[in-house]
């Protein structure tokens, strides 16, 4: 029996590839250079009303990101183009082009033959044959149903730390670029108003490529401030990715670089599965930061975000701010599993702070204690007065410092 079984798993396997092998040798050539699951998104395409990520993931049954890789090859390839509707900027949808037209006929052509062919094949089996095999592909397929019962498709948060105040955070499958600050090393020079103004910055190189920098979905700015943004960014960016910011001040100086899609987040907004929660915090002491910023002509305001999504942890980046109370309100009200701080103690001239230092990681972590804190925006500004082993040194159990390019999962 034990046999008869594995040679039926293994037949089950065999006619499967077949089938693929079949598919390949009876294909049309406009189809020579799309693989089954590119044919298949476009099908999906055509059949679904107003498609978009979260539609197609679910439909697919494959994750945001492997759907968004496929957009993008088939955006490449001319068949499929992007739209929005009038009453829904925010939200991109898709839709076959010409050549996508033609790709989805030539896919549906073949399984019309299949269904000829094969239709002529199985009149060879009788009724009871017939209804032998339905009931067991029905009985199979609830058997893999049961087995994914729970299953999740998607991968894990991510938490990717390029460098700075710069971060990915991949969240429900949708990859957020966080303050994207992605000029060379020694390209600025330090801030007047602040501590080792000499020193110019960043102080570090990127880890990694911009082109692999800006391969994301979203992206989130926080405050516009140079060491947070800059034309580097600017110019790496696809001037149609969605585009969340704090202030309509900052929304419009983020569209004098060319960006068309930018949203001003009030107090909440949903994207594709994600709901991000405007937070308050202090950049520094506000009753002595805010108008020194305003001397300068600097903005004082930065926000911070909260993510929450179905199936994921609640995650908090707090931004440029101090701990104070407005931080703990926010962990109050919203609870969060991972807290992200930037945390280099970065300093004015006066030796007033601007964002946490040490001592505030510390307060953080013991306000929280069952929550993963993580110190990002570390080792590169010139006006910084910690650094990454200062935060170690703390020895907090709760307390993660990731190095530029490492990748944390929850």
């Amino acid at each position: 029996m034990e046999n008869n079984l594995n040679t039926l798993l293994s037949n089950l396997s065999n006619t499967f590839d077949l089938i693929n092998d079949a598919f390949k040798k009876n294909a049309d050539p406009v189809l020579t250079n799309y693989s089954i699951t590119e044919m298949h998104c476009i099908e999906h395409i055509k059949k679904i009303k107003n498609p978009n990520v979260t539609k197609l993931s679910a439909s697919l049954r494959i994750t945001r990101g492997g759907v968004c890789k496929i957009i993008k090859r088939l955006c490449a390839k001319s068949a499929v183009s992007s739209y929005r509707l009038d009453e829904n900027k925010k939200e991109i949808y898709y839709t076959l082009t010409e050549t996508g037209e033609k790709i989805f006929l030539a896919h549906e052509k073949i399984h019309q033959k299949w269904l000829e062919k094969d239709s002529d094949f199985l009149k060879q089996f009788n009724k009871k044959d017939v209804e032998f095999a339905l009931k067991f592909i029905q009985k199979y397929s609830d058997h893999l149903k049961k087995s994914l019962t729970g299953f999740e498709w998607r991968k894990k948060m991510k938490i990717h730390q390029i460098r700075n105040a710069t971060l990915i955070i991949t969240f429900n499958n949708v990859k957020f670029l966080i303050d994207p600050w992605l000029m060379p090393k020694d390209y600025m020079q330090g801030f007047d108003a602040c501590i080792h103004s000499e020193t110019r910055q960043p102080r570090t190189e990127l880890p990694l490529s911009i082109e692999q920098i800006v391969d994301v979905d979203a992206v989130i700015l926080t405050h516009y401030h140079p060491d947070h943004w800059d034309e580097f960014a600017a110019k790496a960016l696809n001037k149609d990715i969605p585009f969340f910011v704090q202030s309509a001040d900052d929304a419009e100086t983020v569209k004098k670089f060319g960006f068309n899609n930018v949203a001003v987040i009030e107090s909440k907004i949903e994207f594709s599965g994600v709901s991000l929660f405007k937070t308050k915090g202090q950049h520094g002491k506000r009753e002595i930061i805010a108008p020194l910023c305003e001397k300068i002509g600097m903005p004082y305001e930065a926000m911070g975000i909260v993510f929450k999504a179905e199936n994921e942890k609640k995650l908090y980046l707090a931004g440029d701010t101090i701990w104070c109370n407005e931080v703990k309100e926010n962990i109050d009200e919203y609870n969060p599993d991972i807290i992200i701080v930037n945390a280099c103690g970065a300093k004015t001239a006066i030796g007033e702070r601007l964002i946490m230092d040490a001592d505030d990681v510390k307060a953080v972590a013991e306000y929280v204690k069952s929550s993963t804190i993580i110190a990002s925006h570390m080792d590169t500004v010139s006006h910084l007065s910690v650094t990454r082993d200062d935060i170690k040194k703390l020895n907090l159990p709760n307390v993660l410092v990731p190095n530029d390019n490492d990748i944390l999962e929850f």
